[in-house]
């Protein structure tokens, strides 16, 4: 009996009083399903049992007088040998992986915790019984699936900006109190028109299903707040909802998408498909672990396979974990019409356990009807043998290609503006979205960025050599320490002039070379406002007043603000020269044409390529309807003079100079002579 549309998993009402529930379990002996009565603060709580029939594919089904907003879990009878990986104990309640609502009562302290623990100290299965302590199930009604208003993209494609739902809210200026940090705050018309202003095209939310915090970070007396530890992959945060109730809930996530998309924006959801809140062998059971540890993880006996660095890896070979990941995306499709999916430690859904791109799991998303046209982004690496796979994401859809986060651009250019690293022919790679990686796929496949959530701010880049992880409570061990950062003389905050001005031209300089790459940009929420973590590149587990996105008129910010809004205007004017095409060489066909001069005006020779000078010009000519399109890039400490390349329609015009605090003037024009300042860099257009 395995899930068909007629036969879903999950609790489904029946419309006539009552709910059929069906749950997945090779190896337990019964399975019975327990329907929960409880006041508020489940000062007292009461439990029905019910006995689950099996079936031969491992399917248990039970039928319930029940209905929505009905409480519910499981218990599984059956061998518990966690040194075979066996983990049956029947004392501890167990949510339903389909849970369309979860109900965790009170924030569950270390005590509570610790009783979810299925392994006693001896080795025996805990007999401490979790009713009372346990998340619990909801029965939801049944939904029809949202109409669709996904908006078209724009004049040089996609502009991503990832952002953290609550930090991006929590100061909107026209958000009311009890919606800040919600779905309900993506409506906020300054919010809106910021993201319009700014050029961006798609708004990517780290994770919003729900979410556990780990014990070890309990226990420091702190609480994840990025959402990386998935408990319910079919349920939204409920901190993320104004509503308790979950009609309400998907209501609101719906609304925000469709506001979004009405302005023409795209809403992708960044998901963990990698690993689950059970974290290591020794900590809470929640649901998989209990149900059928040998089906949900990747196991070697009873020790766990851990490529994603959390504990736990989910094995997308198993039909059941197939099941799940595509069940669980359709669902947020259906309810919410999201534009899109980032696959977090994307290697894992293709491992075999080495990974293949012809993987059935991958091979099921790209040609489902409902996600094969939804844009898929990989992050290409996980912790396991193999597992950075840039490039690698070639499974067929029946849309757009794979798109993948592209780290080597991040490095290339984090390393050109800093002193004694980086070269031209490593920026020119990254620039032209590093061809030979993508196997035939659009440019559009590589996205690149230069900061992300994890890992230091625009702001902190630029202003720390060192990570100063002290807050996260884990003595600065946790966060890269490979951060490719400058801190541009001073470490951290300081009130010199002319450090904080050489800070902000390596801002722009950056900027540019990301907005203006072949390949997709990703900008990281409050960048464009100079918001900063204080120099911690990983707060996680951090809910600090001054991580959130500074909203409030500063005169950096709103300089940098403006900055940006003019970058993102010449890609969209130049949209021609950014519709997924490669950059090629002159003469060569199925492309943008470019030329790489360098100081002299003169084409690039091999030998020049590898000589120290990191002085670049990449010349793009015209195209059908465009003027040509020139960068000039300093990456060095001396002011260098240039001889530009004549113009196609001339004369060239600046349109943008990162050694300009205020920017050029409109219409300014630039003899065939100039000078470049210090790690800055000019756009021209003739």
């Amino acid at each position: 009996m395995s899930p068909t549309p007629d036969r879903p998993l999950g609790a489904c009402p029946d419309g006539r009083g009552g709910t059929m529930f069906r749950v997945r379990s090779r190896v337990a002996e019964r399975v019975e399903l327990c329907l929960i009565e409880a006041d508020a603060d489940r000062a007292r709580v009461r439990e029905r049992r019910v006995e689950m029939t099996p079936h031969p594919d491992g399917c248990w089904e039970a039928w319930a007088d029940v209905g929505p907003g009905a409480r519910y879990g499981y218990r599984v009878h059956g061998t518990h040998e966690p040194a075979v990986g066996l983990r049956a104990n029947p004392a501890k309640l167990l949510l339903d992986p389909y849970a369309r609502l979860i109900d965790e009562g009170s924030r569950r302290g270390l005590v509570a915790m610790e009783q979810l623990r299925d392994v006693a100290p001896d080795g025996s299965p805990d007999p401490r019984d979790t009713l009372r302590v346990a998340p619990w199930s909801v029965v939801c009604a049944a939904r029809p699936a949202v109409a669709s208003s996904r908006p078209p993209l724009p004049p040089g494609g996609r502009v991503i900006y990832e952002a953290h739902l609550g930090q991006l809210t929590a100061l909107l200026p026209d958000v009311e109190p009890r919606a800040a940090g919600t779905f309900s705050a993506l409506r906020s018309r300054f919010l809106i028109e910021h993201l319009q202003r700014l050029g961006v095209s798609t708004l990517e939310l780290l994770p919003v299903a729900h979410w556990a915090s780990e014990i070890a970070v309990v226990r420091r007396g702190r609480r994840n707040v990025w959402g990386y530890n998935p408990m319910g992959f079919f349920s939204p945060m409920p901190s993320y909802c104004t509503s308790r109730d979950a009609g309400a809930q998907w209501d609101e996530i719906a609304g925000a998408v469709a506001a979004l998309h009405a302005a023409g924006i795209e809403l992708v959801l960044d998901v963990v498909y990698n690993h689950t809140c059970e974290g290591a062998s020794g900590d809470p059971t929640y649901h998989l672990r209990g149900l059928d540890n040998h089906a949900y993880y990747l196991a070697h006996g009873g020790e766990y396979v851990d490529a994603s660095g959390c504990g736990n890896t989910l094995d997308a070979g198993d039909p059941f974990v197939q099941d799940l990941v595509v069940d669980s995306l359709r669902h947020w499709v259906a309810m919410t019409d999201v534009d899109g999916f980032r696959f977090d430690l994307a290697p894992v859904l293709g491992r075999r356990p080495d990974f293949s791109a012809d993987h059935p799991l991958l091979r099921r998303i790209g040609e489902d009807e409902l996600l094969g046209d939804r844009l898929l982004i990989a992050e290409p690496w996980d912790l396991g043998h193999g597992g950075y796979q840039l490039g690698g994401f070639t499974t067929p859809t029946r849309g757009t290609p794979w798109a993948e986060w592209n780290d080597r651009f991040r490095r290339a250019v984090r390393d050109y503006w800093r002193p004694g690293h980086g070269s031209r022919a490593e920026l020119a790679t990254a620039l032209a979205g590093d061809r030979a990686l993508w196997g035939g796929r659009p440019a559009t496949s590589s996205i690149g960025f230069v900061t992300a959530h994890d890992g230091f701010t625009l702001h902190d880049l630029v202003a720390y050599d060192e990570k100063h992880n002290d807050d996260n409570g884990e003595h600065g061990l946790d966060g890269s320490d490979y951060n490719h950062s400058w801190n541009s003389g001073v470490e951290g905050e300081t009130d010199n002039p002319e450090i904080r001005r050489l800070r902000a031209r390596r801002q722009r300089s950056m900027l540019v070379c990301l907005l203006l790459q072949t390949g997709t940009p990703m900008i990281t929420a409050g960048d464009e406002r100079d918001r900063t973590q204080r120099g911690n590149n990983n707060p996680y587990c951090l809910d600090q007043p001054h991580l959130a996105v500074p909203w409030a008129a500063a005169p950096d910010a709103d300089r940098l603000t403006g900055f940006v809004r003019t970058v993102t205007a010449v890609r969209r004017a130049h949209g021609a020269l950014f519709d997924g095409q490669w950059l090629v060489h002159p003469g060569e066909d199925g492309g943008h044409a470019v030329r790489w001069l360098g100081r002299d005006g003169g084409v690039l020779s091999s030998h020049d390529w590898h000589a120290a000078d990191k002085v670049l010009q990449m010349h793009l000519p015209a195209a059908p309807g465009h003027g040509s399109l020139l960068l000039a890039l300093n990456g060095g400490a001396e002011t260098a003079g240039l001889r530009l390349p004549t113009a196609d329609r001339g004369p060239w015009r600046m349109l943008v100079d990162t050694a300009d605090d205020t920017g050029p003037s409109p219409g300014t024009t630039v003899a065939d002579r100039m000078s470049l300042e210090p790690y800055s860099l000019v756009v021209l257009a003739d």
